[in-house]
């Protein structure tokens, strides 16, 4: 696979007409698939020296990068799940949407609790997240085939949540989860190049063993 195979153009639209704080916006990819996530979308322009054609603004209630949720609902088709986390009245700080079914209660017992980040690398993301109850750790991260995860050490099946979030489940307590990027593609290709190695090496050998022996 090229370098230029995983890049992706997205575009963005920006508005804050008629949103509430707990509103979802979404940007898509060139193809229009969903694809990354804004939470929060008040905003309010910072003052800057006159002139100088720059325009910031400061967000406000933005969600966490990583919390843990205590409610879900479970809604297998896209273009359903997308509207339902899109409606300005859905609660999405304390309910996850998901695209399988998980053993949460649709409301939530107990609001969301913050989970901490311990380390954030390309392909790794290490977390301590303490439950209150059994819930799901989200991460606003995009989703993948071929993230996986451990919760404590054990291998846990990573979910889709939220249309392109991932997330994992939760027991009550204090665990460190950790995302993984493991794709089959490379370990297929570290396979493949070790076989490669192997040939190159003894290929050779054999053809110089046997010329020895005649």
């Amino acid at each position: 696979m090229r370098l230029h195979d995983l890049v992706r153009r997205y575009a963005w639209e920006l508005s804050t007409t008629g949103v509430s704080d707990n509103s979802l916006r979404v940007c898509t990819d060139s193809g229009g698939s969903p694809a990354l996530s804004a939470y929060g979308p008040r905003l309010a322009a910072v003052d800057l020296p006159p002139d100088n054609g720059v325009r910031l603004y400061r967000r406000y209630a933005p969600l966490p990068r990583a919390s843990v949720v205590y409610a879900a609902e479970t809604i297998p088709d896209p273009a359903a799940r997308l509207d339902r986390i899109l409606d300005p009245e859905f609660d999405v700080r304390n309910i996850a949407v998901t695209e399988t079914a998980v053993s949460l209660s649709l409301t939530p017992t107990v609001p969301a609790t913050t989970a901490q980040i311990l380390s954030y690398d390309n392909n790794r993301v290490a977390i301590k997240a303490t439950a209150e109850a059994d819930g799901l750790l989200v991460l606003a991260d995009q989703y993948f085939a071929g993230w996986e995860a451990t919760v404590d050490g054990e291998p846990v099946p990573v979910k889709r949540v939220n249309h392109f979030m991932r997330a994992v489940p939760l027991t009550a307590g204090t665990h460190e989860v950790v995302f993984t990027f493991a794709p089959r593609s490379l370990q297929l290709g570290a396979v493949l190049s070790l076989l490669g190695l192997l040939l190159a090496i003894t290929v050779p050998g054999a053809a110089l063993l046997s010329s020895r022996r005649r």
